[in-house]
């Protein structure tokens, strides 16, 4: 089964989430993936693209049954929404709803092929984004200082395509450690690297809360304005 959630191997919380579990558990259905929306998606798929991510486990036979909480969360429109369990139905799954509506709305015939033919083509961009990011997983694995390309996040440089650290830029990393751990919010931490002259990747002395937060998430510290403090600081 899958299950709406913030992408595959990820484990969501609050009660909605609990509820699909617990409905699963009760109908004796295996979880073998979580999926949901990702941050940032702009909801221009005719259907949520972490549905599209259960579809593929689904085409891989490693699942036979989605569950929703009802049909509405998989499309914007009727048509989307039965063109998504056409495609489910002919990878040979099912979708399981808690809260099905009590009748069925009727389905315009060139709306749904053109909301199915669209179904098909979000799947597809999909799954080869889907591969692409599994590859270059799989090559950091095997080769930590490989990159794939584009610029280093702050702390490295590339080196001949490899990226190693730098040990100028990782000194503004691990004074933003030291603030963070000290008690700092986000704004805070920017104007204090922004005070003492810091600069950011791009050479710029003005620092904003979200360049915090992404050093911040690139090593594993928490982000909300409310931060853990503990008296050990790198």
């Amino acid at each position: 089964m899958d299950m709406e959630d913030n992408g595959p191997g990820a484990v969501l919380y609050g009660p909605e989430a609990e509820r699909l579990r617990n409905w699963a558990a009760a109908e004796g259905i295996p979880v073998v993936a979580e999926f949901g929306d990702e941050t940032g998606d702009d909801g221009s798929s005719p259907v949520r693209r972490g549905l599209l991510g259960a579809l593929s486990v689904v085409r891989r036979r490693a699942a036979d049954v989605v569950v929703v909480r009802d049909v509405e969360v998989v499309g914007s429109t009727v048509a989307a929404q039965e063109a998504f369990r056409a495609e489910l139905a002919r990878a040979g799954g099912d979708l399981a709803e808690l809260d099905p509506p009590s009748a069925a709305a009727p389905v315009e015939p060139r709306a749904f092929a053109r909301a199915y033919e669209l179904v098909r083509r979000e799947w597809e961009r999909a799954e080869i984004s889907d591969r692409l990011q599994d590859g270059r997983r799989r090559r950091r694995e095997t080769d930590p200082t490989w990159w794939p390309g584009g610029r280093a996040p702050l702390g490295y440089e590339l080196d001949a395509g490899r990226i190693v650290e730098s040990a100028r830029e990782m000194a503004v990393v691990t004074r933003i450690k030291e603030l963070r751990r000290t008690g700092s919010t986000l704004g805070e931490i920017a104007a204090a690297l922004t005070a003492e002259r810091y600069t950011t990747k791009e050479g710029r002395t003005t620092w904003y809360r979200e360049q915090v937060r992404r050093v911040l998430v690139r090593h594993g510290e928490p982000t909300d304005d409310e931060p853990d403090v503990t008296s050990e600081v790198e």
